[in-house]
């Protein structure tokens, strides 16, 4: 039955979010073995785990990776603020992009957040170490804000303040605000050096306004569809009208064995690539079978 679908059923939150889960457990493990890896040998994950620039001229390129699951062990809102991100921004790209595209825009936020600091940051005397999963976090940030540019949301500042925005002017404005801090107190070193690793930060959103444009421009991402304004749904959310019949003849329906059938493949891809992927085609035949479904 195409009831029986979990697409045609109302979502079980846990799997639905479980990749999102499984990389903010990562982070909290992360940080859990960094403590204890700290205790038993002080710097340990300074030394081999974080990313600097003595460690890459001593070819641990694992530290790429590494250094986003590390968080400041003195600062616990550092790891909260940064798994808290991911966990609610994620929820509304999910189903956008699915597991892998999501997990790979992520990926290549991380990446490039490293690679500018360690470009900013190669020379520098005083042998800093880069820790935190944040230029991941502002690589979902600016997914976010280019796929629902003109949609008003309301979110949560400092996560206690209800605040409503439009997601292309908040990356805009935070965009902004981190490239200044980026120029001045980092790369030009104007006033007191920021604690902050803004050069990852803009990396990072770079990186996810890059994925965003690269994700568009794929011929399977029919569905990864322009964000329209506040007051418009897309076309594709619109119910579509069926044509008045003139006269005798009526629209042509498939016979629903051959519906379902199809419906189960669109499922079936949904699962594995996301809902970003369907084709125009492929939602207009999920529209009729919920009609379908609707009058039974």
């Amino acid at each position: 039955m195409i009831s029986d679908r979990s697409y045609m059923r109302d979502p079980d939150p846990a799997r639905e979010l479980a990749p999102l889960l499984w990389l903010v457990g990562a982070l909290v493990a992360g940080f859990a073995g960094q403590c204890l890896l700290d205790w038993i040998s002080p710097g340990f994950t300074s030394r081999w785990l974080a990313l600097s620039a003595d460690n890459l001229l001593h070819g641990r390129i694992w530290v790429f990776l590494t250094y986003s699951f590390l968080h400041d062990p003195e600062n616990l809102f550092h790891l909260v603020l940064n798994a808290l991100s991911i966990l609610f921004i994620g929820r509304l790209l999910l189903p956008v992009l699915g597991r892998d595209r999501l997990l790979l825009a992520y990926a290549g936020a991380v990446l490039a957040g490293g690679l500018l600091w360690l470009a900013v940051n190669f020379t520098d005397p005083s042998h800093p170490v880069l820790l935190g999963a944040s230029g991941g976090s502002y690589g979902l940030l600016a997914l976010f804000c280019c796929q629902f540019a003109y949609e008003r949301m309301t979110i949560l500042l400092f996560f206690i303040i209800p605040v409503t925005v439009i997601p292309r002017y908040m990356l805009m404005i935070v965009g902004g605000i981190e490239t200044l801090f980026f120029l001045f107190t980092e790369l030009f070193h104007v006033g007191a050096r920021s604690p902050y690793a803004h050069s990852a930060h803009v990396a990072g959103m770079l990186a996810g306004i890059m994925a965003y444009r690269a994700m568009r421009q794929t011929g399977e991402d029919e569905g990864f569809a322009e964000s329209r304004p506040p007051i418009e749904l897309p076309a594709w959310m619109k119910k579509k009208a069926l044509p008045e019949a003139d006269g005798p003849t009526k629209p042509k329906i498939p016979a629903r064995q051959d519906l379902k059938a199809e419906v189960d493949r669109i499922l079936d891809k949904i699962n594995i690539t996301g809902f970003g992927s369907l084709t125009a085609e492929e939602k207009r035949t999920l529209d009729q079978a919920r009609n379908l479904m609707s009058k039974h």
